[in-house]
């Protein structure tokens, strides 16, 4: 039995072994150059971070230890609703489960492989993220070996608790909601567990934030170190190697015990409920309203990805959580206190606004790898229909251009204006955010769409799995990097003021030019390519 396991992921590994042989190794170089570009500054921005910190009276080491059970914490729940997604597209959405099931084959075995596949998507972006943040502390602590050798065994250990967790609840969530609901539940799940954490939160932040002590208390009053979570345990097995100490072995045994046991939990749940809630799936049909609308040529493919996106439950239901976690982010600066920290720092206002600026070009980012980057992959196997339409390629892309462009930069908008209004913001602040906005909108929606179109992935099990591509990982650093450097030729201009006291028209002018510039051809030349990639080539 074991044996047919390891059978069935051969072609997996083989599929991984032939994306990087000879020219796939060379196109993903640049992407590697990307990603090894944001190790060092998420390396060198939690040094930075760790280092002031520690810094501090009294508080420092505890502040440290908070930060990081708090990373733990946050990683808990992105893991879980990862491993919940994953699950349910690759146990019983995927193209090859019928070829599974007509082998001779036990469902173990299609258990055992489909749960390696889905911890190991869930989960590999997070572990390609967090090792800079691991060794930023053993640097600044100077720990040694052990320190990473724990972190490492913690964090496998982690995944395996959240990925054995995640599936067993695929496997009830599927159970319990018929078919054409699954979709459904995953928005039910994924709302009440950010309205959760959110009222958590929210209950442990003071109403009043009118000193430092009474924002050292807001920080410490965060409790999220409870006994009973993996992420307390982990805590308590690895910080004390920071200090050349040894970790309690209670909390080393609950991480092993914990992470065997959900693993044999997800296998168990899932042999008693795999095959009947494979039964269970049958396609569900819909009415069609509007059926007798038919739109011009050029409105075509507005009306088509307008008709596919209200019956993709997938979809919107995704966007519903992204309003939810928008009208979150938003409220909370409700009770943000500027004025009462503005003698704390000269630039404070400025700060805070490219703060915000930079929170919402990753949001800006997020979205548009969501849905703006997997424009062209959405099509599917089906996309020879729109190579035989009368519509042209030029005219298709600007059409998926200007569908994803217009909301999610109007999303973005809404939530910088909103923010700086609860912040009081001045008149020039706010007309200097909603430019930037505008400005990335279109270069970031511009950007998504068209690496979207030179690298499509139309044979694909799960869209989502699109956008956590290597592709669409490229692209949202491609985004940040952009973000970035348009955030910081407006802070140059900021700089020249504060430091000469006279505000320099000739530097704002070149710096708007110039932030134009980069932000056109952000846009252009990728949009550009993309039609020319979807003109020559089939991509089927």
């Amino acid at each position: 039995m074991a044996n047919k396991a390891l059978t069935l992921l051969i072609p997996g590994v083989y599929s991984l072994r032939s994306n990087y042989r000879g020219g796939a190794r060379r196109r993903r170089l640049p992407f590697t150059a990307l990603g090894l570009g944001f190790w060092v500054l998420l390396y060198a921005g939690t040094a930075v971070v760790l280092s002031y910190v520690r810094e501090i009276e009294f508080f420092g080491e505890l502040l440290a230890r908070r930060f990081f059970s708090l990373m733990f914490f946050s990683l808990m729940g992105f893991l879980f609703l990862s491993n919940l997604v994953t699950a349910i597209s690759s146990f019983y959405l995927s193209d090859d489960l019928r070829l599974l099931r007509s082998m001779p084959v036990a469902d173990t075995d299609i258990l055992s492989q489909k749960t390696f596949y889905s911890m190991v998507n869930s989960s590999w972006m997070v572990a390609s993220f967090v090792p800079p943040v691991f060794v930023a502390f053993g640097v600044q602590y100077g720990a040694g070996a052990g320190y990473y050798l724990m972190v490492f065994l913690g964090f496998v250990l982690f995944m395996l608790i959240t990925g054995g967790l995640g599936i067993t609840a695929a496997h009830v969530l599927t159970r319990i909601f018929p078919a054409g609901r699954v979709r459904d539940a995953l928005l039910f799940a994924g709302l009440v567990f950010f309205l959760l954490v959110y009222y958590f939160l929210r209950a442990s932040v003071p109403e009043d934030l009118r000193s430092p002590v009474e924002m050292v208390n807001m920080l410490m009053s965060f409790r999220v170190e409870s006994p009973l979570l993996p992420s307390f345990w982990i805590t308590e097995a690895v910080m004390p190697y920071l200090s050349g100490g040894r970790a309690d072995g209670l909390y080393v045994v609950l991480l092993v015990s914990s992470g065997a046991f959900f693993l044999m939990l997800s296998m168990l749940v899932g042999k008693r409920l795999f095959g009947g809630n494979l039964d269970r799936l049958m396609p569900s049909g819909g009415t069609r309203a509007g059926a007798r609308f038919y739109p011009g040529q050029k409105r075509a493919m507005l009306y088509k990805d307008a008709k596919v996106f209200m019956r993709d439950k997938a979809q919107w239901s995704q966007l519903l959580v992204i309003l939810a976690l928008a009208f979150v982010y938003v409220y909370n600066f409700k009770f943000v206190q500027l004025d009462a920290v503005a003698h704390m720092a000269p630039f404070i206002r400025e700060g805070v606004l490219l703060a915000n600026l930079l929170m919402a070009g990753m949001v800006l980012s997020a979205v548009a790898a969501r849905f703006l980057y997997t424009a062209v992959s959405a099509e599917g196997r089906a996309f020879w229909l729109i190579k035989s339409s009368p519509v042209s390629i030029r005219g298709f892309l600007i059409g998926k251009f200007i569908y994803g462009a217009v909301p999610v930069t109007v999303l973005t908008l809404a939530m910088v204006a909103l923010t700086n209004v609860f912040i009081g913001m001045s008149d020039a602040h706010m007309f200097v955010s909603v430019a930037t906005v505008l400005v990335l909108g279109f270069s970031i929606s511009g950007l998504g769409t068209g690496l979207g179109a030179i690298h499509p992935r139309f044979k694909y099990e799960n869209l989502a799995s699109v956008s956590m591509s290597l592709g669409g990982l490229g692209f949202m650093l491609i985004a940040f990097v952009l973000v970035v450097v348009t955030l910081l030729v407006e802070a140059w201009v900021v700089y020249l003021y504060y430091s000469t006291g006279v505000f320099n028209w000739m530097a704002a002018v070149s710096a708007a030019v110039l932030i134009l510039a980069i932000n056109f051809a952000s846009a252009y030349f990728p949009m550009k390519m993309g039609i020319r990639s979807l003109s020559y080539n089939t991509h089927l």
